[in-house]
């Protein structure tokens, strides 16, 4: 099966270095990245979700407003007029 993508810039400088670091074909390359994502997804499981990499991290960082959560369009109004007022005092 022939397969033909574009791929953005930055993944094109990606693949040329995997190229010339492995010294396989762009082919093998993907084939290789396409293999391990599957493993990987496997591996995960079926009812992986992205949360539960992250999960470990949730709710270790103090301070800030306990309500940020509920209230985040007020804190982030208040601090968008904090910003103009700085800005027109300059």
């Amino acid at each position: 099966m022939i397969v033909s993508f574009r791929p953005h810039p930055r993944i094109q400088a990606i693949l040329a270095r995997l190229t010339r670091e492995s010294g396989k074909t762009r082919s093998a390359v993907i084939e290789e990245a396409i293999e391990n994502l599957d493993r990987l997804r496997k591996a995960q499981g079926k009812d992986w979700r992205p949360y539960d990499d992250w999960k470990h991290l949730i709710g270790i960082l103090k301070g800030g407003p306990p309500d940020l959560a509920t209230n985040h369009k007020k804190y982030f109004r208040e601090a968008l007029m904090r910003k103009r007022a700085r800005n027109a005092a300059h």
